[in-house]
């Protein structure tokens, strides 16, 4: 969805929020690609967040970290879409 940069609290969030999922891509002969998402806080007004542990959490879009550089923010149907398992990558998506 875009860049979070200047997000205030981008390094609490890298060293101490809630990991999703981490995922490393390596074609041959090229560098490694690695992306981590993390569940994003929820905001007052957040609609139906998700609650774990006792924490809510936003339940469209997570944060990622790209290549430990780039801070980004990234929808739930483009995050449910990376997150595949194996065998839904040979199921036809439903619209």
């Amino acid at each position: 969805m875009g860049f979070e940069e200047k997000y205030m609290y981008k390094d609490s969030i890298i060293q101490h929020g809630r990991q999703l999922a981490t995922i490393r891509l390596q074609r041959n002969g090229e560098l490694m690609q690695e992306i981590t998402f993390y569940f994003k806080p929820a905001a007052q007004g957040t609609k139906k967040p998700i609650i774990i542990g006792g924490i809510s959490y936003d339940n469209d879009s997570f944060f990622a970290l790209l290549n430990k550089k780039d801070f980004i923010l990234v929808g739930r149907k483009i995050t449910e879409r990376i997150l595949k398992t194996y065998p839904e990558f040979y199921e036809m998506d439903v619209q």
